[in-house]
């Protein structure tokens, strides 16, 4: 983390607010994103996207330069907020053409997941702006929820609230302990990968990790979490939040399936919690990147994702 940064949240979205989107990373179905587009103007947003949004080249959603071009423009738009259309693969390409000079400029509420883990952890990290991971537009995680969840969603985007989990409601534990820290990480996958590079996430003082992943097989997670304490990455962090892990089929794993791995990686005197529905499987809370999150006996307090 840059020495002389001090964390600060993003102004509160009001109805009439312009929302930039922008696709930094795979391509998507339109109608998938037009349908959400529709969503947000009913509620009285303004939604702002490029003419180019919709590329496609190959597995990536248009060039490096193209995408790169349309993340920094978002910044410089007149809009509260830049929401991301799909995660996918193609954020850590991105960093030969990032410009955070030009994101320090503006202080913008920043909503992503899964690929863009890498983004929202590299904004936070270098400017103090804390980030949001939340669902993405023209993914399932959004057009799955019904109309009362995406309210809420956008209730805490538009308040400066606290949100409270609670213990069998909300999440289960998985080794006991509190913990007061900011809050990093996201994708599993993305934190792994990014191990030894710029976008590496280097938090200082008490912080909580939080991870999520889909799609994976037992031993892939096995190996990514051993890259990450073999690096001394876990050692950084002072408790675990876990959100759901799925595999091939979509399948939720089991704390029995987890429990021989996160034992081999994860000291015994760490607080580790899961269950949180901020992933692929269930987004049913957003978390604050670099927000402060309070892991109680039986509670998760988290800290307003905007100010007032």
């Amino acid at each position: 983390m840059e020495s002389n940064v001090s964390f600060k949240r993003a102004q509160r979205l009001k109805v009439g607010d312009a929302i930039s989107i922008i696709a930094p990373a795979s391509p998507f179905a339109r109608t998938d994103l037009e349908t959400s587009i529709g969503w947000l103007e009913a509620q009285g947003y303004k939604c702002l996207i490029s003419k180019s949004i919709f590329s496609r080249n190959d597995y990536l959603a248009g060039s490096d330069h193209r995408r790169a071009n349309e993340l920094m423009a978002a910044w410089n738009a007149k809009s509260r907020a830049v929401f991301c259309a799909r995660g996918g693969y193609g954020s850590l390409r991105l960093y030969d053409h990032f410009k955070i000079q030009k994101i320090r400029q503006h202080t913008k509420i920043f909503m992503g997941m899964s690929d863009l883990t890498v983004l929202l952890n590299y904004v936070t990290l270098k400017t103090g702006v804390i980030t949001i991971h939340g669902p993405v537009l023209a993914g399932e995680q959004f057009s799955k929820l019904a109309h009362r969840r995406k309210m809420h969603l956008f209730d805490l985007l538009s308040n400066s609230v606290k949100q409270e989990l609670f213990l069998r409601k909300h999440y289960d534990v998985f080794q006991k302990g509190c913990c007061t820290g900011r809050l990093f990480g996201g994708n599993l996958a993305m934190i792994a990968a990014s191990i030894g590079t710029p976008f590496e996430t280097k938090p200082r003082g008490n912080s909580i990790l939080f991870l999520e992943d889909t799609g994976e097989p037992l031993y892939r997670i096995d190996r990514m979490l051993a890259q990450l304490y073999l690096s001394g990455f876990l050692k950084k962090f002072c408790a675990v939040i876990l959100g759901d892990f799925t595999n091939l089929q979509g399948k939720i794993y089991s704390m029995k399936h987890l429990t021989p791995i996160l034992s081999r990686y994860i000291s015994k005197g760490t607080p580790v919690v899961y269950g949180v529905a901020s992933s692929h499987a269930h987004m049913e809370t957003l978390l604050p990147i670099g927000g402060k999150v309070s892991i109680e006996s039986k509670t998760i307090v988290i800290d307003p994702l905007v100010s007032s």
